[in-house]
């Protein structure tokens, strides 16, 4: 085992540039073996905290990772572009998104790029990893996982595109949280839409809500004159925003409200999220599957969002595309597809 003055002399004075600052990382591995010894913990179980993971082996404790299988080394899908990349988004303003997307989807390009990313990543860690007497790893998607990697998705999904075979990773479904219902809830806006039995659509944007992406929710139910409705949840973001103050009268506001009690209201026809996977899994698996247009906002969102469309889950509706006659055409399309959601038999109930 590695003298922890021995690591803080190397934290000190062999520090240098790379994603992520070798001394800043070899602080938090300290900090971590600091507490992994006082409190002589058996095994060590996290997300993604690489620290505690890096600590907890250089101290010959067992780790365990909980991480979606996107962010692991066996996953294996040909990832596009992330549209919020700087060069695609140049890439798009030339009117070249359509190369991009066929280099990635029939050659790979975007995982072949991914690939030297993840190996540019993995420097700081791996520098770390050798001050701690570790073994280096290849990428930093090797850096992130434990012993054991604990895998929250669709089942199907990772049998789709994992490793099933391998024991190092465990498939387990997904792991769903929610707000508790309280008193407050039960008065609510939403809560007196369900009640009325009118259909709707339930919102959710999690954190990555924007002004901008609930202008556009509130324009496009403003724009609708079929009698549908928008139950929709802030987050308690944007409390004083202006906007809200223009809500059309088909547009039900709260800022918290447990999702499986709208998702499974009798009123629920689809859902609208971000395509992450807390927020659209719960909307596949509260019963009856609910079809899902997703408005991912950054990398991780849009490939889930893009792995879900695949399977038939749900429509994504990319940045440059996200309009509220655009959003309209999305809704009326998945209302009226001809095929329910549940016969895709996909494992919706696991």
């Amino acid at each position: 085992m590695l003298a922890t003055d021995h690591i803080s002399t190397y934290a000190r004075h062999h520090c240098s540039w790379g994603f992520y600052d070798k001394y800043t990382l070899m602080e938090h591995v300290l900090a971590w073996r600091q507490l992994i010894q006082r409190e002589q913990f058996d095994v060590v179980v996290g997300d993604f905290s690489i620290p505690a993971i890096l600590a907890a082996e250089s101290l010959g404790i067992r780790t365990v990772t909980i991480q979606n299988a996107l962010w692991t080394s066996a996953f294996h899908y040909r990832l596009r572009p992330p549209e919020d990349h700087v060069i695609q988004r140049a890439i798009s303003r030339l009117g070249l998104g359509w190369f991009s997307r066929m280099m990635s989807d029939r050659f790979g390009a975007t995982n072949v790029i991914n690939g030297i990313y993840q190996r540019q990543w993995a420097r700081p860690y791996n520098s770390v990893r050798r001050a701690l007497g570790l073994k280096p790893r290849s990428t930093y998607y090797a850096n992130t996982e434990g012993d054991l990697v604990i895998i929250p998705d669709l089942p199907k999904i990772w049998e789709k595109y994992g490793t099933p075979s391998s024991p190092k990773y465990v498939a387990i479904g997904p792991i769903i949280w929610e707000p508790e219902e309280t008193s407050e809830s039960q008065g609510s806006a939403i809560r007196q839409l369900i009640e009325s039995g009118r259909p709707f659509i339930y919102a959710t944007l999690g954190s990555s809500g924007t002004e901008e992406m609930f202008g556009l929710l509130l324009e496009t139910f403003r724009q609708r004159r079929d009698g549908l409705a928008l139950a929709l949840t802030s987050g308690g973001q944007f409390q004083s925003w202006e906007g809200w103050s223009q809500k059309p009268d088909n547009v039900f506001l709260d800022a918290y409200y447990p999702g499986r009690l709208v998702l499974g209201a009798a009123g629920c026809v689809a859902a609208i999220n971000h395509g992450g996977s807390g927020s659209a899994y719960q909307a596949l698996l509260t019963p009856p599957a609910k079809p899902t247009l997703m408005l991912p906002t950054h990398a991780e969102q849009q490939w889930n969002a893009e792995i879900l469309e695949g399977m038939g889950f749900g429509v994504v509706i990319s940045k440059h595309r996200r309009s509220p006659r655009e959003l309209n055409r999305a809704i009326d399309r998945v209302l009226h597809a001809a095929t329910p959601l549940q016969a895709h038999g996909y494992g919706l109930q696991a």
